[in-house]
């Protein structure tokens, strides 16, 4: 059975639900296993994104003409803010943290909807589950905050992918 019908709330198909799960939960492991490498590796990453749109903003800015000066100072300050990141990558980590929190408790409330959203579909507590303890994982790092910053990135990263990963196996695994 490829798709399974929800009297009447469509039609899921439990396979990609089950593979984005596996990925998930062994990227999430990596990360548990690999705090200061997946911290280091997520703080780069990111700042190397803010660097990249910074130079494409101000290319945009360049070629944009006369009422560009907006997008230009965007671009610069994108460009600054990579930067620094790159050289002051303790500070960036505090701040990359406590954003973390916020995302976790936000991602905890979304889970929550979605699994409220989705109610009437075996396996719908699987959301709930880790819509509660990405709340969890947000009060924590609001808990322990700045000191923890060097490692708790990597590790609650890797947290949430592992539980995210396993409700979504299980929510393939319940839909067929």
């Amino acid at each position: 059975m490829d798709n399974v019908s929800m009297s009447g709330y469509g039609t899921i198909d439990p396979k990609p639900y089950k593979i984005t799960g596996i990925i998930l939960l062994i990227l999430g492991l990596l990360g548990i296993i690999f705090p200061y490498f997946s911290t280091a590796f997520v703080l780069y990453f990111i700042a190397f994104l803010v660097v990249v749109g910074g130079a494409l903003f101000l290319i945009t800015g360049f070629k944009g003409g006369k009422s560009a000066a907006g997008v230009i100072l965007v671009g610069i300050l994108l460009l600054i803010m990579g930067i620094m990141m790159f050289v002051y990558p303790v500070h960036s980590l505090s701040a990359m943290t406590l954003l973390l929190g916020i995302f976790f408790v936000i991602v905890g409330i979304a889970s929550l909807f979605f699994a409220y959203g989705i109610h009437p579909i075996s396996g719908w507590q699987a959301p709930v589950v880790t819509g509660i303890l990405s709340l969890i994982l947000g009060i924590l790092i609001f808990l322990g905050w700045p000191s923890n910053s060097e490692w708790l990135i990597g590790v609650f990263v890797g947290i949430e992918l592992l539980f995210q990963g396993i409700a979504l196996m299980a929510l393939g695994y319940y839909a067929t």
